[in-house]
């Protein structure tokens, strides 16, 4: 890098790290593994039955490549868009990681997108593959996602590869593009290298909803995204190598890639649950998972919390909370609900409301940052 900032074209086409180049991958993964760190856990994942994984740094960094190295054998090149289709499992940050890794392009897709959310978006990117699952369990019941996305890639002809991780024995739409995950991805050279890209070039382009007007897509670079994701996470929410972060989201909204490369930054461990956050018997899935698998920090979206205020609280009483419970909505005058308490944090000079409110007389507790 001979320079760290250029603005000759104005403040609107600001560069940064001019003549640099790095991969996200060896930031986030290689160099914690050659400090030592391999077998620490990064991504501590459950699924709505209870089932669990566990990977560790050098595991994650193995099917990252993998997913680089299939990639690459059916012609996918640096700079290309590739779309990820899959529910919230350990290979959906393997695919994005993997996608970095090339040094191509992520799409991410929200994993609840009918057929038309999906045109319009690997259309509007170009994309040339996409990495899938045939489906995902939502409150008991599979949730099939490789045949919506071969509904949709009958009108995005730039596709001509797909990686399909089958777990529930989904059929598939077209063998000669359609391939199986466990036969291309699983048996991919684990080693490859990081390609080294230029520190503006794009990492990820995340989507709005599309609900007002046709989707925009916001080009996130690869120094960017670090540079945002560490002054969030790192310095505003103190994340440390010793923290526990869940974030209930999807890949398709910008807190799912954003929260994987956050955690991996402060070489910490993501908590990674796949479902839903409430379940008929369980209403506050969510808050139980953070307290059971001793989260320190957690994120959830606002309206999630309003529907935790209309339930009988008398399952939280004497369970554990994290210290630091954020949410991306600058707090906003409102009625508040008799008998509950709130809780603020400060993140630079913009305040937020804790996403979590609990009847004081419930005795949950709520842990003391060191």
């Amino acid at each position: 890098m001979h320079r760290l900032r250029e603005i000759g074209d104005g403040p609107e086409n600001i560069r940064w790290g001019i003549g640099g180049a790095l991969n996200l991958t060896e930031t986030c993964l290689d160099a914690h593994i050659e400090k030592g760190l391999g077998d620490k856990t990064a991504i501590d994942w459950v699924d709505e039955d209870g089932s669990r994984q566990q990977w560790s740094y050098s595991r994650l960094a193995e099917e990252a490549a993998r997913v680089a190295s299939a990639l690459s054998a059916r012609g996918v090149r640096p700079s290309q868009g590739v779309g990820i289709y899959m529910p919230m499992i350990p290979e959906i940050e393997a695919a994005l990681l993997g996608i970095a890794r090339l040094g191509a392009v992520a799409v991410p897709l929200f994993s609840g997108f009918a057929p038309h959310a999906i045109v319009t978006r690997l259309n509007d990117a170009r994309a040339v593959a996409v990495l899938t699952a045939d489906a995902t369990p939502r409150r008991g019941k599979p949730v099939w996602m490789e045949a919506t996305l071969a509904e949709a890639l009958a009108e995005v002809p730039s596709v001509h590869t797909v990686f399909s991780l089958r777990r529930f024995g989904g059929p598939v739409a077209d063998p000669a593009r359609d391939l199986d995950w466990q036969e291309t991805v699983a048996k991919a050279d684990a080693t490859r290298p990081a390609h080294p890209v230029e520190t503006d070039a794009p990492l990820l382009i995340a989507y709005t909803s599309g609900t007002t007007g046709k989707p925009k897509g916001v080009v996130h670079t690869n120094l960017g995204v670090q540079a945002k994701a560490t002054a969030d996470f790192l310095l505003c929410l103190d994340l440390k190598p010793d923290d526990r972060h869940l974030w209930m989201t999807d890949m398709g909204w910008v807190m799912g890639p954003l929260t994987l490369i956050s955690v991996l930054l402060a070489g910490a461990t993501l908590v990674l649950a796949e479902g839903a956050p409430s379940m008929p018997g369980d209403p506050f899935r969510l808050l139980r998972l953070a307290a059971e698998n001793k989260v320190t920090h957690m994120g959830v979206a606002p309206t999630l919390v309003r529907q935790f205020m209309t339930q009988d609280p008398a399952p939280l009483r004497g369970a554990i909370f994290p210290h630091c419970v954020s949410s991306p909505r600058p707090e906003s005058p409102g009625p508040k609900m008799p008998g509950f308490g709130t809780w603020s944090i400060s993140a630079g000079t913009t305040r937020y409301r804790s996403t979590f409110r609990v009847e004081p007389s419930s005795s949950a507790q709520f842990l003391p940052r060191p």
